[in-house]
């Protein structure tokens, strides 16, 4: 269950807070999606190669039961899926993305908390306000690095 400010704390904030509380929301869902998005092809790609490893492994130890040739055919087109499998996920390097919105989901958890028990204690000034804008700030100007230098 995500945290919420109550519908009279937003009703006493000012419109530039309930921006600032608009975009830290967007900005949270937005990393929850793509942690998860990333979570799953990550697991996706590891069950499927973990699972090509083990027929492949199989299959070569049916010897009694498969003709040598169709063993050895099989083994090499399950190890040449395995080996493209692979490659597409080292090149992408879906892990490091997986884990950077990870990193920057719980960040906002953490601003998106803070923002809000700020705004309930009644402690949102235009001070606060222009310094939780700034964080959010920081951190899209640091993940668009992070992108960029992902695809270099």
């Amino acid at each position: 269950m995500d945290l919420q400010i109550t519908k009279d704390a937003h009703s006493m904030l000012s419109n530039e807070s309930k921006y600032v509380y608009e975009l830290i929301k967007k900005y949270h869902n937005y990393f929850s999606r793509q942690d998860k998005k990333y979570g799953n092809y990550v697991k996706i790609l590891k069950i499927i190669t973990l699972s090509l490893a083990m027929s492949s492994t199989i299959v070569l130890g049916l010897r009694t039961v498969i003709d040598i040739n169709l063993q050895v055919s099989i083994g090499l087109v399950l190890s040449s899926i395995i080996t493209f499998i692979t490659a597409i996920a080292s090149y992408f390097n879906l892990e490091k993305y997986w884990m950077r919105n990870i990193a920057i989901h719980i960040e906002l958890n953490l601003l998106r908390d803070n923002y809000i028990y700020d705004a309930e204690a009644g402690k949102l000034d235009d001070f606060r306000t222009e310094y939780y804008r700034n964080e959010l700030d920081k951190i899209q100007k640091r993940n668009m690095i992070q992108t960029q230098k992902g695809h270099n």
